[in-house]
């Protein structure tokens, strides 16, 4: 099936039901080619476009539009079928529909209308749209009073209020960029880090509505996380996700907010959860997801949480199974090639196979890695890169490897400004010596595990442990298996 093809007849099958009636009932029509077409795609098990366009009798190029208008008009329908819309779908509707009333100059019903709108913006803290419903507000009311009149000037509050409000939510999202891919090896960033922490304890109260209150507790739980106060972290979370529990209907209303407390429940930066707290956290999200399919892509968080969880506790049979399926279904099904949650999840993937030997899928993975074209961080770049020389080494791939290791160390030439990482050029010195005396391997590799711990603070170290590279050394020193180092008991 040619999934480009298929769009408006995976739309029709996503309908429910109730929705399809909705649809027949106020936007079909008899001896229409949109509603033949529409029944013909609905009854429809697979798609087949050669199919449907033969018992329409339409040509190619007319086929296309049909498919277009009919999608035009299913969205139509959707839209139209407010019943089971939240907060902000009602909300945005309702500001288009008092654009209309006030083109057509029905000020009083746009106003009340506006009210409305208003009173459900606070109670569900969408400040953007509260902004945007007292513009409308202030040129029907305010329009013609004096900047003086007192009701004119309480009104301009309210606005720069809220103009305050959006701007502290724009701080508070840049700060969550930041401190998403947080290396804390790094002397400098460290500094950055404490300095981040005394901008979010000094933040403005006044201008915290519910949305940006939530966002700072969990920019407050991974930066004192990061800052090695994982107590203080844990209680923040436990605060997040004690609110939406006494108040349910959040969930519904900000279903988004309520997926990113559960993704930071889930992915602690320092501490290890259990599995099956994580996997608890999952399903909740799963569930969520559920009903606001939308949001199915986000789901990629919460595979990455569970990969994550079991790589930590060592669990690598339970990873190669249905959670590796799953993890790469999801993966190919959203094409996420634009994401530093891909990129771990691929790398990850690649060690655990190498982990048990598996060198074909490891190098699959690492090469899917390669492939993203998101702008990849240097210290996990390094880090990558001496796994890739491992795949090498341990697959016998001599010719490969020495086509590799003068790549790396080219390339440190031209780009000595990204990071400079000692343990790197250690680690490439080694498997230089490596490629030149291969069958001293083991010596080789036990010399050097008594010099990497000269590399405490090492801007790689982060990734470099996580990869269990130092186990590696181990393993090669002793001349036995990368995995027999994890066997436990």
């Amino acid at each position: 099936m040619n999934s480009p093809k298929a769009h408006v007849w995976k739309l029709v099958n996503s309908l429910s039901p109730a929705e399809k009636r909705y649809f027949k009932t106020h936007f079909a029509s008899t001896n229409n080619r949109l509603t033949t077409l529409f029944d013909l795609l609905n009854k429809a098990d697979a798609y087949d476009e050669n199919g449907v366009r033969t018992a329409l009798a339409v040509p190619p190029n007319q086929f296309k539009v049909l498919k277009h208008q009919l999608q035009e008009l299913l969205l139509k329908s959707l839209i139209a079928n407010t019943g089971k819309r939240n907060a902000k779908s009602k909300i945005r509707l309702g500001l288009e529909e008092a654009d209309i009333l006030l083109e057509r100059e029905h000020y009083r019903e746009a106003t009340k209308k506006l009210q409305r709108l208003e009173l459900l913006c606070a109670k569900y803290g969408l400040t953007l749209y509260q902004y945007e419903v007292l513009e409308r507000l202030h040129e029907i009311q305010h329009l013609e009073l004096d900047f003086s009149d007192p009701e004119a000037g309480q009104h301009y509050e309210e606005l720069v209020h809220l103009q305050g409000i959006m701007y502290q939510k724009q701080r508070l999202t840049a700060i969550q960029k930041q401190l998403e891919d947080w290396n804390p090896f790094t002397p400098k960033r460290h500094r950055k880090l404490q300095n981040i922490h005394q901008t979010l304890y000094h933040f403005p109260a006044e201008f915290l509505d519910r949305g940006s209150l939530l966002a700072w507790m969990q920019n407050m739980a991974v930066c004192t996380e990061l800052l090695g106060d994982e107590k203080t972290a844990t209680q923040y979370r436990e605060l997040i996700l004690e609110g939406f529990n006494l108040e349910p209907g959040w969930k519904e209303e900000m279903p988004l907010s309520y997926l990113q407390a559960l993704r930071h429940a889930a992915s602690s930066t320092r501490q290890l959860p259990s599995i099956s707290y994580v996997n608890e956290i999952a399903q909740r999200a799963r569930r969520l997801i559920a009903r606001h399919p939308q949001y199915s892509p986000h789901y990629l968080y919460f595979l990455w949480a569970r990969l994550q969880v079991y790589y930590l506790h060592q669990e690598w049979d339970k990873i190669t199974g249905l959670l590796e399926s799953d993890c790469i279904k999801h993966l190919e099904r959203y094409t996420f090639g634009l994401s530093r949650t891909t990129l771990r999840i691929y790398v990850t993937l690649a060690v655990v196979r190498l982990i048990k030997g598996d060198y074909e899928r490891a190098e699959k993975y690492l090469e899917a890695y390669r492939n993203s074209t998101m702008s990849k961080d240097p210290s996990l770049e390094r880090s990558v890169n001496l796994v890739e020389l491992i795949l090498l080494t341990d697959s016998q791939q001599l010719e490969k490897m020495e086509k590799r290791l003068r790549y790396f160390k080219r390339r440190l030439r031209k780009r000595p400004e990204e990071i400079y990482s000692p343990l790197y050029h250690f680690h490439l010195k080694l498997f230089s010596n490596i490629l030149k005396r291969p069958l001293e391997k083991g010596q080789l590799t036990s010399n050097a595990l008594l010099g990497v711990a000269d590399y405490a603070f090492d801007p790689i170290l982060y990734y470099y442990s996580f990869f269990y590279i130092e186990r590696w050394l181990q393993a090669t020193a002793a001349k036995m298996s990368w995995r027999a180092t994890f066997v436990k008991g």
